[in-house]
């Protein structure tokens, strides 16, 4: 619209910052800790895996003109896992990036 001025440096509402949806609701400006916060809460730790994840990569066609493919970072190839925690926690297809046998 006509009435944005670029560069737009932040999300203004009513000349309030603008915040993102988030839980427990809370006005970042005023509180750091909101009502509704757990603060002493602790982690349970990961449900083992009972079904080994199969990696599956794809070499061709790939990205390896964009970017150094020889450090973790390169990216150049498509992978993907099944099984493991995926099939674990539900998911169907029990497929997916974060399913690989060592994921990045």
């Amino acid at each position: 619209p006509t009435s944005v001025q670029f560069p737009a440096t932040g999300l203004r509402i009513d000349g309030l910052r603008g915040t993102r949806a988030r839980w427990p609701n809370g006005d970042p400006e005023y509180q750091l800790f909101p009502t509704g916060w757990v603060a002493g809460a602790s982690w349970a730790p990961p449900i083992a895996v009972q079904t080994p994840a199969e990696s599956i990569g794809v070499t061709t066609p790939n990205r390896s003109d964009e970017g150094p493919c020889e450090t973790v970072n390169g990216y150049c190839y498509y992978e993907t896992g099944v099984g493991g925690r995926c099939a674990q926690y539900g998911f169907d297809p029990p497929s997916g990036y974060w399913c690989a046998s060592n994921p990045p």
